[in-house]
């Protein structure tokens, strides 16, 4: 259908739509998407046509037409506010994978994007968002549809999974094609929007996440705000705006390094590492585009991938170096580019839609390198200097006072929940706000109360009063500042805990004198050692009371596990653990390797907490556990012998997960196996007595898919109070012999 360039017409344009389409309302989940799902191919395949139908085509079709009309004079790179037009619409989504396999799902969608090069005036074609209700397209339930030239092509397509492949957290991004109420179809860059579902693709624990503010015409006083806030469970809001105002911070002393070094508790190393990638790409960096995540173990902020604006496929791209980096940071870059698998990248950039030769990519990789090096090197001192300090206050005093002249005042948290709002220095009142207006002030810049306007910043209402920045509030973490050398690795840990190690025997001793206390073990190699980690307290109390299940007070972090291993490889390694009070008595992050034995017993909750792993465990034994004895997701695991007794629940494996044990014997829970989220257990021998249910298998959350069970029943002894299995009406349990 052609449209003169500018001109809309409106009845021939709404009329072919209602003689074009064809109703997919009865199109359901078939037997041929849950094959999709099943099937062990299923997370590598991206969809070639993603329909969109909208329910109400004639409103959808309207509200199009109106906003182009609106919007065609404006230049491409002009924002402008379009949130009449930017109403969602119920819709179908009806997602087709090659081999005629289909899936349709229930959602809703909308037109995206602030800026006129979001829109294509002559195509009647538009950037979209789309959401998910009943189901998820590669983990994915919330995405957006970008036209190309939004992202720059093919740049965008390379950079995002180029950053993925470096270790930054980066969006599912791939090429795919899109219809709207079947009037033809036009090429999208799909990408990821939902952050929870972002952390999940990047491997990363469920964390919050933050952003710059959107404010477009007041840059000058935008600084941060969370748009993800992670649930801690207990004291959430007050761990939450203590993140919030270290990125505060780093926005108000605009990512200067030198001013940073001052703040001890403020690590930008990685976003400075990021920071030289990105321009050496070309891109931008707009505070007010920028995303991050705050690691909580290891308090600091991991950049996201986010509308860069990279160019670095451009022939005509050439990079001028502006900013100086120090010589960690660029060592550090050139490092990392160099242990890329280029054979890795090629299929994976083969598979999300970008046609490019193996040959090319080296050669980017190669340019990318040398441009990161002309940035001119710094060796930054070690030590602090005060004028340096003074100037971080004076930052301050000016930002209050334009805060101040713009007729915007401060509001502080208080640790009762409370907050604290301040029109001046001697006008303060104390208030209480409703859940949904603490979220505001969390999400957005600027929160209003009785028509006047109030920013938040800092915590602490001090700076009213002596302009400066209270150092000792961005002090470094109170745990993991203890080091000692074991072999080749490391343990940091606090002053809660005593370690005693015998090099000869080859065994670690580690007593918690708090039940609090910290212990993390980063990026190691564990050969043949044996770690006993055991407490003075004694938690063992009834099980159905769940095992003294502690509640911290609010400076506790109770999110994280008593001992973490993060990033290690285990070769024949023994961990017993007895009496500890966290949350995750023991918690493996993105570790791999042989354990020989797990043993746990009179923990006051899960005893083994294990994500985004490739292990295999010989024996494992738990006695009392006040919830799982073991918590498995995202990664595959597999066990010679398992015997748990006295837990509240059994094994679970989640999240895509997958699960093999030979030998199984559990004795006295509610469940002895839980299989959910697109997880698959494979169990070939149990004896399980006194549970209400020896097997749940189903879906929790709609970004995954169904879970399957495969157990030999031959070799399956299983007596259960209620019901052998418990499952929902797709997931699927096997019989195998």
């Amino acid at each position: 259908m052609m449209i003169a360039k500018n001109s809309f017409n409106f009845k021939f344009f709404i009329v072919a739509l209602f003689f074009s389409i064809v109703s997919l309302t009865g199109l359901e989940a078939n037997e041929k998407c849950l094959d999709l799902e099943f099937s062990s191919n299923s997370n590598n395949q991206t969809p070639e046509l993603i329909s969109v139908e909208t329910l109400d085509v004639r409103k959808w079709t309207k509200n199009l037409l109106k906003m182009l009309t609106e919007t065609k004079d404006i230049s491409k790179s002009e924002y402008i506010s379009l949130d009449k037009y930017r109403n969602y619409h119920k819709a179908k989504i009806i997602v087709q994978y090659k081999n005629g396999i289909k899936c349709s799902f229930n959602g809703e969608v909308k037109i995206h994007g602030g800026t006129r090069n979001h829109r294509d005036n002559i195509k009647q074609t538009t950037s979209l968002r789309v959401k998910l209700f009943d189901g998820n397209i590669l983990n994915t339930t919330h995405f957006a549809l970008l036209l190309p030239k939004t992202r720059n092509g093919d740049n965008e397509i390379f950079g995002a999974n180029l950053f993925a492949q470096l270790g930054y957290i980066s969006p599912l991004t791939f090429y795919t094609n899109t219809s709207v109420n079947k009037i033809g179809s036009y090429k999208v860059i799909f990408q990821s929007r939902e952050d929870k579902e972002i952390l999940f693709f990047s491997k990363k624990r469920d964390g919050t996440v933050l952003s710059g503010n959107k404010t477009r015409g007041d840059k000058e006083l935008s600084l941060a705000r969370i748009s993800y806030n992670y649930n801690f469970n207990e004291n959430a809001n007050y761990k939450n705006f203590k993140i919030l105002e270290k990125l505060n911070l780093i926005y108000l002393l605009n990512f200067d390094s030198k001013q940073i070094r001052n703040f001890e508790g403020l690590n930008i190393d990685k976003i400075k590492e990021y920071e030289a990638l990105v321009l050496s790409m070309g891109g931008g960096l707009e505070k007010e585009d920028r995303k991050f995540y705050f690691d909580n173990l290891k308090n600091n902020f991991e950049p996201i991938f986010n509308d860069t604006d990279i160019r670095i496929l451009e022939n005509n791209f050439f990079y001028i170096p502006k900013t100086k980096y120090k010589y960690k940071t660029i060592k550090n870059v050139i490092n990392k580019i160099n242990n890329i698998n280029v054979d890795n990248f090629h299929k994976k950039l083969i598979t999300n839609g970008l046609d490019i030769e193996k040959d090319e990519i080296t050669m980017i990789l190669q340019k990318i390198k040398k441009n990161v090096q002309l940035n001119n090197t710094f060796k930054e001192d070690e030590y602090i200097n005060d004028d340096e300090i003074s100037i971080s206050n004076k930052i301050l005093d000016t930002y209050l006072g334009k805060l101040f002249i713009n007729e915007i005042g401060l509001i502080f948290y208080n640790k009762d929940n409370s907050f604290t709002i301040c029109k001046a220095v001697n006008n303060c009142k104390k208030i209480n706000l409703s859940e949904d207006k603490i979220n505001t002030v969390l999400n957005s810049h600027i929160i209003k109360y009785n028509n006047y306007k109030y920013k938040y910043i800092f915590e602490n209402k001090d700076i009213l009063n002596n302009k400066k920045i209270n150092k000792n509030k961005f002090s470094k973490k109170r745990f993991f500042y203890k080091k000692i050398n074991i072999e080749n690795f490391n343990i940091f840990y606090d002053e809660k805990i005593k370690i005693n190690t015998n090099n000869e025997d080859k065994l670690i001793e580690i007593k918690f004198i708090d039940k609090n206390g910290k212990i993390l073990i980063d990026n190691a190699f564990i050969d043949n050692w044996k770690f006993n980690i055991t407490s003075d307290e004694r938690l063992t109390t009834k099980l159905k009371k769940r095992i003294n299940k502690i509640s911290g007070n609010i400076d506790e972090e109770n999110d994280i596990g008593c001992v973490t291993f993060s990033n290690v490889y285990f070769k024949n390694t023994t961990i017993f653990i007895s009496n500890l009070g966290c949350k995750n008595s023991v918690h493996i992050i993105n570790s791999s390797g042989d354990i020989n034995e797990l043993k746990g017993e009179y923990l006051s909750n899960d005893a083994f907490d294990i994500d985004f792993s490739d292990l295999k465990i010989k024996n494992a034994r738990i006695v009392q556990s006040g919830s799982e004895c073991f918590s498995l997701k995202t990664g595959n695991y597999n066990f010679k012998n398992l015997n748990i007794k006295d837990c509240i629940h059994g094994i679970s494996i989640g999240e895509n997960g997958k699960l093999e044990i030979d030998k199984f014997k559990s004795i006295n829970s509610e469940t002895a196996i839980t299989v959910k989220d697109g997880s698959e257990l494979f169990l070939k021998e149990a004896l399980i007595n006194k549970v209400d249910y020896c097997f749940k298998v189903f879906r929790k959350e709609i970004l995954f898919n169904y879970s399957k069970i495969n157990y030999n029943e031959n070799l399956t002894s299983c007596n259960a109070n209620k019901r052998m299995i418990s499952k929902d009406e797709f997931s699927t349990i096997k019989r195998i012999f």
